[in-house]
């Protein structure tokens, strides 16, 4: 597998020149190897009508235009995984404000905080971006015992302990039955390489 890099200034074509490629693939070979095109959900739209009517194609057999997320369900369904429930923003937010009342006997540093207002959704979205960058309660744990050993300031150390607490615990609530907004992505990175699909596929 190859990786090509289409570079330039915004404006410069770079889009057109994908577009053309797909098209001259699509006229050359119909029922050719699929070709997934990976653009923001909402350019999807605008991107199909580019590929089917602008270009004359009328119809896309091997073109599957798709976010990241949607190409993660899609190649789930074919290498396992697309059984696990996703949930929304709005049970996360409820799921973690339901674990910071479990773990809040447990906090010292934000005893106080855990009533405040906006305190839940910062831990949201804290926790978000860890998913996000793939860290762990293991991995804060590791990073917790690391500031004791260089003596950090007490305020650090204790503040990484509590998140650790508080991600432990989310993640024993999620299971292996619930993934959060990350977790297509993340069970994709550690499949796709089953897939038989992507093996002769182009990705744009």
């Amino acid at each position: 597998m190859s990786v090509r890099f289409i570079l330039g200034r915004g404006g410069v074509g770079k889009t057109t020149t994908i577009q053309r490629e797909i098209v001259e693939k699509v006229k050359a070979d119909p029922f050719g190897p699929p070709i997934y095109v990976i653009v923001p959900d909402q350019l999807s739209y605008s991107m199909e009508e580019t590929l089917t009517v602008r270009s004359g194609l009328g119809s896309l057999v091997r073109v599957h235009v798709l976010s990241f997320k949607r190409l993660a369900w899609t190649l789930l369904q074919e290498v396992g995984g697309a059984t696990k429930q996703q949930i929304d923003p709005y049970g996360y937010t409820m799921l973690i404000r339901q674990v910071l009342r479990e773990v809040e006997e447990d906090f010292t540093l934000f005893k106080r905080a855990v009533d405040k207002r906006g305190f839940v959704d910062q831990m949201v979205q804290l926790l978000q971006e860890m998913s996000r960058y793939r860290v762990d309660s293991e991995k804060l744990y590791t990073f917790h015992q690391h500031l004791i050993e260089e003596e950090a300031h007490p305020t650090i150390i204790q503040k990484v302990e509590e998140i650790a607490h508080v991600a432990k615990r989310l993640e024993e609530r999620l299971g292996t039955t619930y993934i959060d907004s990350e977790g297509p992505l993340h069970l994709l990175s550690e499949r796709m390489e089953r897939s038989t699909t992507l093996q002769n596929a182009t990705v744009y």
